[in-house]
């Protein structure tokens, strides 16, 4: 807040000379010690920014030249075109402006006492037992304005040293920040406090993905083959072991697999129950998977160490993707004629909270789940609720008096953002506001797409639909990491809005509908890395997709993305490492068959069917 410039505390469009305002505020706070407009009432500091001129330095700091006021003026004028024309031309002129001499009877000989001088103001802050006054009366005849007293022997050098080394502290931050604006014809912009951050995965990075594979890794196949009838495939795994369901005569079975061999090392028999997506604890010893039979809601919990299984009837129905965030389980479904359920299960799969909720926002990554809903009645209201995974509490609840004002969630790394009709705001997982936005950033959806649940990204990521704009922002301060262009709202179809985002590697990709007209159009996705900017785009899917046919990002190697369509349980699927401009750098099909067509990603490996790909 003390270093927002006018455009951006009003949401208007942003460039680098909003940069330069707020590099100018901070050259101020490095001279005197204090932010222009700094308040313990934001709005007064608010108010600051949009009407009142910027103070002088002189009267914390007389030894310096009045260029230095009138620089610091230009680069926060009110209206960005009023300003230096870019800041590296600031920086030139502050770094002259701060080297020019005081005027001449800028220091007198000895301070004097307060009864001396009735008329003097200390000026505070400067921790100086024999601090510099500065005369309050106004300037008589041959006065060069408001005269400093200059400070006992022994004062001055210490003084000197400290104006020096203030100006080099301005120009190097100056200079850092021309040098992130400048960054090249086709690197975006990049603030030096994003190197700073911890490089957080959302998920593992794959193989090279340069060239098509030359052949499967390994194909499983149950040994004796007549004892089963079809596979449904790989339904989850670790670095070491992927878990395959298979059917054989009536009976369900979990083999597991060696991931880097194929070779089988434990087959657990399930009877009847038939499991068809699992999620891994972090340890990769316990999983807990969807059971697809019977009407008890069932989950298993496998223990992937000693090859055992425990079925676990829930009593819910429409069981969703189970999903693992920290040291904890999460599933959601509903109860008969009751509302939905979120439960949470630890690392051995027992039950550690279950709470109804109207509607359930998954966010795997960020540490906890949230619901929006409309409370109903006469005096309706849109609610946010967000709990915290590990034991359920609700840390952050927000109400709006209309659809018009719907708190909207998304996740990163860690934590969650959260816009309202006044702001964007960032929290941790343990709902302690980390950081205020400016009007005009909201949140990307993270929820599905298609139906398939994904990671959130490891960094906050924002867009402006206002100025088409999308940019990464500092979890802890709220600063902006890079912005960049490239939303292209609005879009249409299934997603709405921006689209969704969702975490890959150190990667966010926005999946989104896109029209060429009312008739025709199709899915792509656009990325970014959340620490660089640095991204591209690659088309994911057209509108010729058969019903039921799902298309999926799986994964990444760092600058190319495999996505897959699964077109049916009875039409195959295909593997693709989509291009930017539409064409595929190489395509795999695989038709249906016993081995199952299932493609699916786990812990860095890409499958489809009973086969490793990647």
């Amino acid at each position: 807040m003390n270093y927002a410039s006018p455009e951006q505390l009003q949401g208007r469009p942003l460039d680098g000379r909003s940069d330069q305002y707020s590099l100018a505020c901070t050259a101020f706070q490095l001279l005197t010690g204090e932010a222009p407009y700094a308040d313990s009432n934001a709005a007064i500091t608010i108010a600051g920014h949009l009407g009142r001129p910027m103070p002088s330095v002189r009267v914390r700091r007389p030894d310096l030249a009045p260029v230095v006021d009138d620089v610091l003026a230009r680069a926060t004028a009110k209206a960005p075109d009023g300003r230096f024309i870019s800041c590296s031309e600031f920086a030139e002129a502050l770094e002259q402006a701060t080297a020019a001499p005081a005027p001449a009877g800028g220091f007198l000989a000895p301070p004097l006492s307060p009864s001396d001088d009735p008329d003097r103001t200390v000026v505070p802050g400067t921790g100086d037992p024999n601090p510099t006054v500065v005369r309050a009366r106004p300037a008589g005849p041959g006065d060069d304005g408001p005269t400093a007293l200059r400070p006992q022997p022994g004062k001055s050098r210490r003084r000197v040293m400290l104006v020096a080394g203030a100006g080099v502290l301005v120009i190097a931050l100056v200079a850092g920040v021309v040098v992130w604006q400048r960054g090249g014809s086709d690197a975006p912009r990049v603030s030096p406090e994003a190197a700073g951050l911890p490089k957080i995965m959302a998920t593992p990075y794959l193989g090279s993905l340069a060239q098509k594979p030359a052949g499967p890794k390994w194909t499983y196949t149950p040994s004796p083959t007549q004892d089963y009838q079809r596979m449904t495939g790989v339904i989850g795994g670790t670095t070491a072991t992927a878990m395959i369901s298979r059917t054989a005569g009536s009976d369900e079975f979990l083999d597991l697999v060696s991931a880097d061999t194929g070779s089988l090392q434990r087959s657990i028999p399930l009877g009847r129950d038939r499991l068809d997506t699992c999620a891994v604890a972090t340890d990769g010893k316990v999983a807990l998977c969807r059971d697809t039979t019977g009407s008890d809601g069932r989950i298993a919990v496998i223990d992937l160490v000693n090859g055992t299984s425990a079925i676990v009837p829930t009593g819910l129905s429409g069981i969703q993707e189970p999903y693992t965030d920290g040291d904890r389980f999460i599933i959601t479904g509903s109860r008969p004629g009751g509302p939905l359920e979120a439960r949470a299960y630890d690392s051995l799969g027992k039950l550690v909270w279950r709470e109804a909720m109207p509607s359930v926002i998954p966010l795997p990554g960020s540490g906890v789940v949230a619901s929006v809903a409309d409370t109903g009645g006469p005096y309706s209201k849109m609610v946010l609720s967000v709990r915290r995974v590990s034991d359920g509490k609700e840390v952050l609840r927000r109400e709006a008096t209309s659809a018009d004002q719907r708190p909207t969630v998304a996740g990163f790394a860690g934590g969650f953002a959260v816009t309202t009709a006044r702001t964007t705001e960032l929290f941790s997982s343990d709902g302690a506001r980390t950081a205020q936005i400016p009007m005009g950033w909201t949140v990307l959806d993270g929820e599905t797409a298609f139906g398939f649940l994904y990671r959130v990204p490891s960094l906050p990521v924002l867009v402006d639909l206002q100025t088409d704009r999308i940019a990464a922002f500092n979890p802890r301060t709220g600063t902006v990491l890079w912005s960049g262009e490239g939303v292209d709202s609005p879009f249409s179809g299934g997603i709405g809005g921006p689209g969704v985002a969702v975490g890959f590697g150190t990667k966010i990709v926005q999946i989104r509908y896109r029209k060429h007209s009312p008739e025709d159009g199709y899915w792509d996705a656009r990325w970014f890395d959340t620490y660089t900017g640095t991204g591209n785009s690659f088309k994911l899917a057209g509108t010729g997709l058969a019903d039921g046919a799902k298309a999926k990002v799986l994964g990444t190697d760092g600058s190319t993305f495999v996505t897959s369509i699964s077109a049916g349980p009875s039409e195959g699927s295909s593997l693709s490492a989509p291009l930017p401009g539409g064409s595929d750098a190489w395509t795999i099909t695989y038709a249906n068959n016993l081995n199952g067509t299932r493609v699916t990603a786990c812990a860095g490996r890409i499958y489809a069917g009973a086969t490793r790909v990647l």
